[in-house]
C-alpha cells in the first residue's frame, strides 16, 4: 500500500496551522483588539455564568455587567462596549423601556444581542425592529454564543454608529 502525498498541500496546511496559532498568540498577548462586551440581565447567576463562559475566549473582554438598566444610564465613564448582551425577562415580551434601551444602545454605537428563554416571531420582530442584531435562545452553547458575538461585532464594524451617537454612557432622553 502506498500513500501519495502532495507536498504543496502539506506545506499549505502547515502555513494555515501556523497562522491560526499566531493569531491566538497575538490575541492573547493583547496585540489584537478584543471585542468589548457588556452583559445586562436581571439575574446575578446568569450574568456570572455568561461572563465566565465569555472569558473562555481570548477574543472577548467582558467590560461590565449589570442587573438594572438605570445603572447603564448613571455610569459616568466606561469603555464603550462593542456588543451588549441583553437578557429578556420572564415572559419575554420586551417592555417599552427595554425597547428604548435597545434603541439608545444602538444609537450610541453598541450592537445589541438579545437572549430569551423562548422566542416567538412577534418578540423577535419587536426586538430586531428596535435595533438588536440578534435575538437568540438563552440555552445557546458557548462556542455558538462566542461565534454570534464575533459575527455581530464584525457586522457592527462594517456599519458604524449614526452621526448622532454621543458615546457612552447613555444619556437620558
Amino acid at each position: 500500500m502506498t500513500f501519495v502525498t502532495d507536498e504543496r498541500r502539506l506545506v499549505f496546511c502547515k502555513l494555515i496551522l501556523n497562522f491560526c496559532q499566531n493569531i491566538t498568540v497575538i490575541c492573547m498577548n493583547g496585540l489584537m483588539e478584543r471585542i468589548r462586551v457588556f452583559i445586562l440581565d436581571n439575574h446575578l447567576g446568569v450574568r456570572q455564568a455568561l461572563a465566565a463562559r465569555l472569558q473562555s475566549s481570548p477574543a472577548i473582554e467582558v467590560v461590565g455587567t449589570s442587573g438594572t438598566r438605570r445603572w447603564l444610564v448613571s455610569k459616568r465613564r466606561m469603555t464603550i462596549p462593542q456588543v451588549a448582551i441583553l437578557g429578556l425577562a420572564g415572559g419575554n415580551e420586551p417592555s417599552e423601556d427595554c425597547l428604548m434601551l435597545v434603541r439608545r444602545l444602538t444609537q450610541q454605537g453598541t450592537a445589541v444581542l438579545a437572549l430569551a428563554s423562548y422566542i416567538d416571531d412577534r418578540v423577535r420582530e419587536k426586538i430586531l425592529q428596535a435595533g438588536a442584531r440578534r435575538c437568540l435562545l438563552k440555552n445557546i452553547n458557548t462556542p455558538q454564543l462566542i461565534a454570534e458575538i464575533e459575527q455581530v461585532a464584525a457586522e457592527h464594524e462594517m456599519m458604524p454608529p449614526p452621526p448622532s451617537a454621543s458615546g457612552w454612557p447613555l444619556t437620558p432622553s
